[in-house]
């Protein structure tokens, strides 16, 4: 019986490549948006703290050193708020990317299997009228010695 042989194998193969090559950029673009959202939580908790310090008595000099410090936290909020919609955008994308990877794959897998069960009954028929074959040949030549 012959062995059953994908002749879409390497595509397959190239495709399961393709679809880990882009797990993993969704993998790092995640960890990327996780990491920019932890340092705007950190820019928070920092504008938490020197908010409190309105009650304080303080110089000239410290009020403008911290006004310009809560503005450089302000700007450094905004920025990060920008590069946290660009990171949100590109973990869409990635995962746009191993989606349609994914169902390349997917259908590739599926075009296997049902080859494969095609191959196999393919086999089974074959073996089958091979020992009817063998059937037929057994009763002709017992049939053939007997008569004689």
């Amino acid at each position: 019986m012959k062995r059953f042989k994908f002749r879409l194998q390497k595509v397959l193969d190239f495709k399961e490549t393709e679809k880990k090559e882009r797990a993993q950029q969704l993998a790092e673009e995640n960890q990327r948006l996780l990491s920019l959202e932890e340092r705007m939580e950190a820019i928070l908790e920092e504008q938490e703290v020197f908010g409190g310090l309105g009650d304080a008595v303080m110089t000239i000099e410290e009020l403008c050193l911290t006004g310009d410090y809560k503005q450089r936290l302000q700007d450094e909020l905004e920025q990060q708020r920008g590069h946290i919609l660009d990171a949100a955008k590109a973990v869409d994308e990635a995962r746009e990317a191993y989606i349609e990877k994914s169902k390349e794959t997917e259908s590739l897998e599926a075009v296997k299997r049902r080859r494969k069960v095609e191959h196999d009954e393919e086999s089974k028929r074959k073996a089958k009228k091979q020992v009817d074959e063998m059937v037929v040949q057994r009763h002709r030549f017992t049939k053939n010695e007997g008569g004689q």
